[in-house]
């Protein structure tokens, strides 16, 4: 069993179980915290909008028929979150436990909202190379719970089919029928052009992060 036994902090160590566990723990709440801040607003910036069909199509109840397909599509072997079901679980049990959870899909349709425990996940660390010392080389996988797990993939399935309408064509990766390698070969006769041209340019390469903070104030 892998264990984190000390930890670098700096020109320190963090050794001892309990000094360690507060230690992560701060970290994570600072790096997941929002602090209050003055942001532009983008109350003058016209976005592409969704017709009135594609609306309906995503406030539609969720059907049985439809989460199924999630569950039969997803890996059963991956390791389960707080509630320890995984989805082998869910496929081997689906006759009997098919209708409790749909009252769950139903519920959150209706309210949209979720009980702590269903959002509650454990924290796996995942070390990015041999020897680990700090936090920072370590890759944060949450393992949520099935539930929460069913509930953003039929989402995320029904979103699949209108993101294309809504994100730019010059977004070349991530969404469906749309090729990672487009926006490489774009860079690369941009590039090629400034070369010929002796431009001056300015090019920004985006920073790699273990987490993602999206800010919610506002929204």
């Amino acid at each position: 069993m892998n264990q984190l036994v000390a930890l670098r902090d700096g020109d320190q160590w963090v050794q001892g179980v309990e000094e360690v566990k507060g230690f992560v723990k701060n970290y994570f709440e600072n790096n997941f915290r929002e602090s209050w801040e003055n942001r532009p607003n983008l109350n003058r910036v016209l976005f592409h909008s969704l017709s009135i069909e594609d609306n309906t199509f995503l406030l539609e109840p969720f059907s049985l028929d439809e989460v199924r397909e999630v569950i039969w599509n997803s890996d059963g072997n991956k390791c389960p979150g707080p509630d320890g079901f995984n989805f082998n679980f869910l496929k081997a049990c689906w006759e009997i436990i098919k209708y409790d959870i749909m009252d769950f899909m139903h519920e959150f349709h209706s309210n949209a909202v979720l009980p702590k425990a269903i959002t509650a996940s454990f924290l796996a660390l995942i070390p990015k190379k041999d020897h680990p010392q700090a936090l920072s080389v370590y890759r944060p996988i949450c393992l949520v719970s099935s539930l929460y797990k069913i509930l953003s993939k039929v989402l995320a399935a029904r979103l699949k089919k209108v993101m294309g309408k809504l994100i730019s064509e010059v977004q070349s990766a991530f969404l469906p029928n749309r090729q990672i390698l487009d926006g490489v070969l774009a860079f690369n006769e941009l590039l090629d052009l400034a070369k010929r041209r002796k431009d001056k340019c300015l090019l920004f390469k985006d920073g790699v992060v273990g987490f993602v903070l999206v800010c919610c104030l506002g929204l």
